[in-house]
């Protein structure tokens, strides 16, 4: 497959992932990481555009990058690729969620979007060392 298609392809593909449900409320509720300077504590998305690569005749994008940031800097704690085919032309695409332990090396595939994200917290709280503001009263 020439280069110039693989970018025609990964751009479409980043495109229609980037306003499916999950990575669009994802987009919507958690802050960009800054580029340009340390981020405070806390949980941040990141959705520069990444080269789209081949594996398995499979094209693979990443679209969200979930970062979490303390005193000592920033951790990839998860992921969301999308992914197609390349090799049937009406072949339909999917997202696929990976949490990160980036001091094991370690990458798990989560198949249901609300169990990653929840593994997602779970890892930042961890990692943060924090425990989530929750309210504690019951309106009456």
């Amino acid at each position: 497959m020439s280069r110039s298609n693989t970018s025609a392809m990964t751009d479409a593909l980043r495109t229609k992932a980037l306003d499916h449900p999950t990575v669009a409320r994802l987009t919507e509720q958690l802050p960009t990481l800054p580029q340009d300077e340390s981020p405070q504590p806390g949980l941040y998305v990141e959705t520069t555009e990444t080269p789209g690569l081949i594996v398995n005749g499979e094209l693979r994008v990443s679209v969200a990058r979930i970062f979490t940031a303390d005193e000592d800097g920033k951790r990839l704690i998860g992921q969301i690729q999308a992914v197609r085919s390349t090799d049937h032309p009406l072949a339909t695409w999917e997202i696929r969620t990976y949490t990160h332990t980036p001091e094991h090396f370690h990458t798990e595939h989560i198949e249901d979007p609300q169990t990653w994200f929840v593994n997602v917290l779970e890892s930042h709280y961890s990692v943060a060392d924090a425990q989530p503001e929750l309210e504690t009263g019951v309106q009456a």
